[in-house]
């Protein structure tokens, strides 16, 4: 059984050693002039491409309008994903679900420098944001031209499976044009590049450098989460437009057209009298939409918007939502026979781009985090109830734990650990590193207070 997967990774590497067992591949002495080649091509394509790529890490809400109205600690997630720099003054382009409902945002460039990042948008309907680091000077991507991939030809994808930054894998392109259902827009390059959870947002480089996709997800089988070489990305000529209104600071909404519509089939086409199978079914019309007026009906099929063709139900989406305040001519068959009408496009009433990103939990005490410490008979304070999913728990706080030193004070009591918090909080610091003794050691921990 299939089932699709989004690439971002819920955690970082588990702390816990990983056991890696490797399998010995056997291989003719001799590989062919090809391989070498293609090897050589794609040392020297990764040399440069690197430079553009990011590692993100996020913290976010699970529930930003429980968050608002509980007075119970807010549920926390937190995960890795990987972005592509499309500019020198670093605005970087990922996937939706990579920063959806963020709070915090942090991005580790290709030399290994971390820097704090701002979400700048994130798009509604489509599987894309932008976000915002303070740098300048960086490599941007060479974006291609995905209308000319070819099935067969070999592409490269670089990321942040898991945790592991700048991981390069090597495939093809197994299909161009799929249709996955993942959004209105789908325009889709299908690989075999091994791409994992944490892949999310990363680019897929073709032969030449050039980004040719925005890796988003992934079909495995069962209960599997890792590649079995059906990996998903957005095409960049797919992504362009989505990138330019993300980063715009004030551009026109998308275009509305107001009606739902399907994939139109042989069969579907011929009971629809219909001579080919060019165009998309109209399933409803909503009332008083532009598709209304201009007396569109179920049933119709529409062959042509604008001056373009109509082959496939996210050519008629994405043309639509390019075409706000403007008229555009739209040609349909009904009964086997072909009219055209001039419809004015409106922008949709729904914002489709949501800007900003969320405010971060507010911490007034360790309880907001979702933490309580007790003292033990000795005096020594002691995690003692640590809440699913809030600040504390993800952060690494374990029931048990020693609290051995909060910031730099040394911690022997419950009146020193409780004036050490209230001076962090005094100082609105936002968060605070604490050194733990569990049942694997000592470690140091993050709490975060205020981001």
């Amino acid at each position: 059984m299939l089932k699709l997967v989004g690439l971002v990774s819920p955690q970082l590497l588990p702390r816990t050693l990983v056991m890696i067992v490797c399998s010995l591949l056997f291989a003719a002495s001799a590989s062919s002039h090809a391989d070498e080649n293609t090897s050589l091509r794609v040392t020297e394509l990764v040399k440069t491409a690197k430079r553009s790529v990011v590692s993100i890490y996020m913290r976010g809400l699970l529930n930003p309008e429980q968050a608002r109205h509980s007075s119970i600690p807010p549920a926390i997630s937190e995960q890795v994903g990987t972005g592509l720099i499309v500019t020198p003054d670093g605005y970087v382009v990922t996937n939706k679900h990579v920063v959806d409902n963020a709070y915090h945002v942090e991005v580790t460039l290709y030399d290994g420098t971390h820097v704090h990042a701002e979400v700048v948008a994130v798009a509604r309907n489509f599987d894309l944001a932008v976000i915002k680091i303070d740098r300048t000077g960086l490599t941007p991507v060479t974006m291609g031209d995905s209308d000319q991939v070819k099935v067969g030809e070999t592409v490269v994808a670089i990321g942040n499976p898991l945790g592991l930054k700048q991981t390069v894998s090597v495939g093809v392109v197994s299909a161009v044009h799929r249709n996955m259902g993942f959004s209105d827009f789908d325009d889709l390059i299908q690989t075999d590049a091994a791409i994992n959870p944490g892949n999310s947002g990363g680019p897929l480089f073709n032969s030449v450098g050039e980004v040719i996709g925005i890796n988003q997800a992934i079909y495995t089988i069962g209960d599997a989460k890792g590649s079995i070489g059906l990996g998903f990305a957005i095409s960049i000529n797919e992504a362009r437009y989505m990138i330019d209104h993300l980063r715009a600071t004030s551009s026109p909404d998308q275009g509305f057209l107001g009606v739902s519509i399907q994939r139109l089939t042989p069969d579907l086409a011929a009971a629809s009298s219909s001579p080919s199978i060019e165009g998309v079914l109209v399933t409803e019309v909503l009332p008083d939409s532009p598709a209304w007026h201009a007396g569109l009906k179920q049933g119709d099929i529409i062959t042509k918007f604008g001056d373009e063709v109509i082959d496939d139900t996210d050519d008629l989406n994405r043309i639509v939502a390019a075409s706000s305040n403007v008229v555009k001519n739209l040609s349909y068959e009904r009964d086997g026979k072909e009219s055209t009408v001039s419809i004015f496009i409106p922008e949709t009433t729904e914002p489709t781009i949501i800007r900003g990103q969320l405010a971060p939990p507010v911490i007034k005490s360790i309880k907001d985090a979702g933490l309580e410490v007790r003292s033990s008979d000795k005096g020594d304070v002691l995690v003692s109830s640590v809440l699913p999913n809030t600040v504390a728990d993800v952060t690494g706080f374990r029931v048990g734990d020693q609290v051995l030193i909060v910031h730099n004070a040394k911690i022997t009591n419950m009146s020193e650990f409780d004036a050490a918090i209230a001076a962090e909080l005094e100082n609105k610091a936002p968060g605070v590193r604490v050194l733990l003794s569990g049942q694997k050691g000592r470690r140091w921990v993050y709490l975060a207070l205020g981001e």
